[in-house]
């Protein structure tokens, strides 16, 4: 999915076809295409993720690896997150 992005972002500001840099509403309809298809692949990513954690997911049998240490800090991770989102929407 977040690959599918990177494309998008490149083919649109670095076109790969001397013509394409030419004819905007094809370099348009791209970028577009590969944005909807990226995000569409994240969400499905996303829901897999969660399907594993409601599902397969056992603290006892999967104690202190990554995702245990991870749901173990949500909260601090979250806190600063929100700071960040904070000063970054403070930036002018």
């Amino acid at each position: 999915g977040s690959l599918t992005i990177v494309v998008a972002h490149h083919m649109y500001s670095m076109p790969p076809y001397p013509y394409l840099a030419t004819d905007y509403g094809t370099q348009l309809s791209l970028f577009t295409h590969h944005m909807w298809i990226g995000g569409f692949l994240i969400v499905g990513a996303a829901a897999h993720a969660t399907i594993f954690m409601v599902r397969d997911y056992d603290p006892t049998i999967r104690y202190n690896d990554i995702l245990d240490r991870v749901l173990r800090h949500r909260d601090a991770i979250i806190s600063h997150l929100n700071w960040v989102c904070i000063f970054l929407a403070q930036q002018k």
